[in-house]
């Protein structure tokens, strides 16, 4: 005797009912299983989350130029340095210093935000 007496149709193009029979063979469920527990316990994202996702990932794209830009800057102290034979300020390393900090206070704030927003997709594996 059946529980279930609603049936669902839906088509998938080749390609993507090969990822859904690997998702199934991979999850050692029966094709029924496999879907209902991917509907029930499966979280698509909002709106809103993918919005916040897609902003904080320009501000890393963002900070990761800082960096690169810090790495050049660096590299061509430690150039000159080299070749000259000393060594830079310690006004200019303070500040080198206080940029790394806080790009990296911002990296950390970004990183705690994306925790957060992957927390809220509720995501489990089936």
């Amino acid at each position: 005797m059946r529980n279930r007496s609603n049936c669902v149709s839906i088509r998938y193009s080749d390609e993507e009912y090969k990822v859904l029979q690997e998702r199934i063979k991979e999850s050692g469920q029966t094709k029924s299983a496999y879907i209902i527990n991917a509907t029930l316990n499966g979280k698509v994202s909002s709106a809103d989350d993918v919005q916040e996702m897609k902003e904080q990932s320009k501000l890393l794209l963002d900070i990761d130029k800082q960096l690169r830009g810090m790495g050049t800057n660096l590299n061509q102290i430690a150039h000159v340095a080299n070749g000259k034979g000393i060594i830079p300020s310690a006004d200019k390393l303070k500040e080198i210093e206080r940029e790394v900090v806080d790009v990296k206070r911002e990296v950390d704030d970004i990183w705690q935000s994306t925790r957060q927003s992957i927390g809220r997709q509720n995501l489990k594996r089936v």
